[in-house]
């Protein structure tokens, strides 16, 4: 690692599952897995920090097995411009590390396995879709197929029920007619309302995203908007009303609470 002829004392130990090798101004750190955020640079290098003293991202290199990545850093010498935020190397961010791992492994199973209901996951209500986010699912994205799915559903009911008189409650359910307060109504007319039903979610969540609505509607969460009256967002430094917002320039809920994640072993500089 040292370009210096001369032998030097080499030093090998385990910082969680890595290999490290110190040497000289040089220390070689063997990883099972990748530190996503460390990047090599020629300006505005990142300062990595390890037992105290500070370092920066020489090089990165194809690990040999078992080890994934290898990471060559340097002593930072110079006072050359650094990176306005540094990274911690020690057991607490090779743990952090891996837990992030085990968790987007994780996330990615679900996320796949969510696909099997993709086109019905945006009939969710918001709240819901919101923590979809993390296995790899957009809440504009699914809004917008759910919206095309309760229409498609709503137009082969309507040909069911209207041509053929046998819709969707008809074929669940096997009777001509169902008793309802003492009523018994044709379950063809529950049908029809199903049709309505279907045919008004569709123009009030597509008028919504259309308008990019501050809130991704779920199937009928509609229904709440009059209870959303007085409710505010900040945007802009400015508070406005939630049902007025469009996402794009929504902010935090008033008094929600707010602050940004820190990526693993990251800190200000």
């Amino acid at each position: 690692m040292s370009g210096n002829d001369s032998p030097s004392a080499k030093t090998s130990f385990q910082v969680g599952p890595d290999l490290v090798t110190t040497e000289d101004n040089f220390v070689c750190i063997d990883a099972i897995r990748e530190f996503p955020d460390w990047q090599v640079r020629g300006f505005a290098r990142i300062p990595i920090y390890f037992q105290e003293q500070r370092y920066f991202l020489r090089e990165k290199q194809a690990g040999q097995a078992p080890f994934a990545v290898r990471y060559i850093l340097e002593l930072w010498t110079d006072h050359s411009t650094s990176a306005p935020f540094s990274f911690d190397y020690n057991e607490e961010a090779v743990a952090q590390r891996d837990m992030d791992h085990r968790d987007n492994r994780k996330n990615e199973a679900i996320g796949k396995a969510l696909y099997m209901v993709y086109p019905f996951l945006g009939l969710l209500w918001a709240g819901t879709k919101d923590k979809l986010v993390r296995f790899g699912f957009v809440p504009r994205t699914i809004t917008g197929v759910s919206i095309s799915t309760v229409f498609f559903v709503m137009t082969t009911e309507a040909i069911f029920a209207g041509r053929l008189r046998v819709g969707f409650i008809r074929l669940l359910i096997d009777r001509s007619t169902v008793p309802i307060f003492g009523l018994n109504i044709p379950v063809v007319f529950l049908d029809y309302v199903l049709v309505l039903a279907l045919l008004l979610d569709c123009i009030m969540r597509y008028d919504a995203y259309l308008r990019e609505s501050a809130i991704e509607w779920g199937f009928f969460e509609w229904v709440k908007k009059p209870f959303l009256r007085g409710k505010t967002v900040r945007v802009g430094g400015e508070e406005m009303p939630l049902d007025a917002c469009t996402r794009p320039d929504v902010a935090e809920p008033k008094d929600a609470s707010s602050g940004d994640g820190a990526a693993s072993g990251q800190k200000a500089a």
